[in-house]
């Protein structure tokens, strides 16, 4: 009987041994892909920053473009308003540009 008993024993404890092994394949796997979205996501935040710094470049580009024509659109109205005065054009001792 007690023979039995250790048999019957030893079979679960095979069994708990094959299922805590098909467990712990099951959570590492889990571990594994979630791993995995972790890197996923960080290489598309590294892509995503590696992008900004040429961006910001064109836009600070674009920005001084700008800049440059709206100053020489005021000086060419401050010009055309110093005419209108009667002034003369450059004239103007109100712009420092």
């Amino acid at each position: 009987m007690l023979l039995g008993m250790v048999n019957t024993l030893e079979d679960r404890l095979r069994q708990l041994s094959g299922e805590r092994d098909r467990l712990t394949t099951r959570v590492a796997g889990g571990e594994l892909e979630a791993a995995q979205r972790r890197i996923g996501r960080t290489e598309e935040q590294k892509a995503t920053s590696e992008s900004e710094p040429p961006r910001a470049r064109e836009k600070q580009r674009q920005d001084e473009k700008l800049d440059e024509r709206l100053r020489r659109e005021i000086e060419a109205l401050a010009d055309a308003l110093d005419r209108f005065r009667g002034a003369g054009p450059g004239t103007s001792a109100s712009r420092s540009c």
